[in-house]
């Protein structure tokens, strides 16, 4: 009778550490989906951005504000602002020459 009650108590120590071990490993993948989710969709919206200026930066007579016009047009923008010589458009820093071409362009910090 002892020994059975032994074997009870272990197998019932092994039932709850297993399923605390499972919930874990649930909370855990639900919790790393949702950070690759976001990074995907600041990603995706960089990308978005970078292919919707690449035109009308190549365009020959396009300006600076043409070129800020068509990343805001792509992206979820509030409102360009610029900092450390960028102007950043949403996730993407423009660098534009004195002659309002882009000579740089980089992904926030923020999205990589």
């Amino acid at each position: 009778m002892r020994k059975t009650s032994y074997v009870i108590a272990g197998l019932t120590v092994a039932l709850v550490g297993t399923n605390a071990f499972w919930l874990y490993k649930t909370i855990d993948s639900a919790v790393s989906y949702s950070y690759l989710n976001d990074s995907y969709r600041a990603a995706r919206s960089s990308a978005q951005q970078a292919f919707a200026v690449l035109p009308v930066a190549a365009r020959p007579g396009s300006s600076q504000a043409d070129v800020v016009a068509a990343a805001v047009r792509a992206g979820d923008v509030a409102e360009p602002f610029e900092k450390d010589g960028y102007t950043w458009v949403g996730d993407i820093g423009l660098k534009f020459g004195s002659d309002g071409r882009v000579v740089d362009a980089m992904p926030s910090v923020d999205s990589l």
